[in-house]
């Protein structure tokens, strides 16, 4: 097991890495993908465009990386500006401490990092082909959390959030108690912490999490998650970020949020129950609900032009 991915060996055939770059903000590495027309070519957007473009923010779920987007970014990118990241510690993404990898230390990241990568005047005073609620925030799973979270501490940069099967309530039951003690148990502990990275990298531990989700992706994406669970960076993170992950209090703040948001859940997933998204759309002001009658956890990945096109409806809604 190496100590971390190497962009030239282990990322030098990585999904879209003709649109990475770097960008250091404060203690963070930030890993960036950034698709699409740049801010000086939106001039040149024919004027009879029912939508202007949107810049679209894509945030993985937790232990994924940018390649989950692989296919959906190119379709996006199309119409919108796109840009793709690497969460803390997950990656290509470097330097995190625990309170980066925390919901709201992530989204304090992220705030940080748009404010770094886009002018003040772009975001607060959108010209003419630039539309007004240009700043959709796009997450999987625990990334439309975060998405959320952007939203509550800094709504002028997310006007609008999608979530895809949004990790949003905290588990219930039995499974939800004894949840963060484990986690927190394999994170602190350095005997737990080994043999959890041991057991990520045996034969079949891979394909056997991602058969669970209840989806089917190809050949490819099962190999980067394989690269993913064999870097032993990028699976600390993933533990200590799953010690700190607390969804009471981000629960609680879900009637507070101001601004447009779409669930969409998808029937078949085996990570996520379809009743979080249809929980949190009873408790989120105005939030619009989309249930697909299949798909799992990945359905992103499994169908990725339909999955595209539900993004560009919902955004265009």
């Amino acid at each position: 097991m190496t100590n971390g991915l190497s962009w030239d060996r282990g990322g030098a055939d990585w999904p879209l890495r003709e649109f990475s770059r770097f960008v250091t903000v404060g203690h963070l590495r930030w890993h960036v993908q950034r698709l699409g027309p740049p801010a000086s070519d939106r001039a040149s957007e024919p004027s009879h465009r029912t939508h202007p473009p949107r810049r679209l923010w894509l945030l993985h779920g937790t232990g994924a990386s940018t390649h989950t987007w692989r296919d959906v970014a190119p379709i996006l990118a199309q119409h919108h500006e796109v840009i793709s990241v690497d969460l803390p510690g997950h990656a290509f993404t470097r330097g995190a401490t625990d309170e980066d990898l925390t919901l709201p230390g992530m989204a304090a990241a992220l705030i940080a990092l748009h404010q770094a990568l886009i002018p003040a005047s772009e975001s607060t005073r959108p010209s003419h082909h630039w539309d007004a609620q240009g700043n959709v925030w796009i997450g999987h799973s625990a990334g439309a959390a975060i998405g959320l979270s952007v939203m509550r501490q800094a709504p002028e940069i997310a006007q609008h959030v999608v979530s895809l099967n949004g990790a949003l309530l905290p588990w219930g039951g039995r499974a939800g108690s004894l949840f963060m003690p484990v986690a927190r148990a394999l994170a602190t502990h350095p005997l737990s912490l080994r043999f959890f990275l041991w057991s990520a990298r045996r034969p079949g531990t891979v394909e056997s999490l991602l058969r669970d989700t209840g989806s089917t992706i190809d050949a490819r994406g099962m190999d980067l998650y394989e690269r993913l669970a064999h870097d032993e960076v990028h699976l600390k993170a993933v533990m200590r970020m799953m010690a700190q992950w607390e969804l009471e209090p981000f629960a609680a703040s879900l009637p507070l949020v101001k601004g447009r948001c779409t669930l969409i859940s998808s029937a078949q997933d085996g990570t996520v129950s379809p009743s979080v998204s249809r929980r949190a759309a009873r408790v989120i002001p105005g939030a619009r609900l989309i249930e697909l009658p299949r798909w799992g956890h990945l359905g992103h990945e499994e169908a990725p032009a339909e999955w595209a096109s539900l993004i560009l409806q919902a955004i265009g809604a």
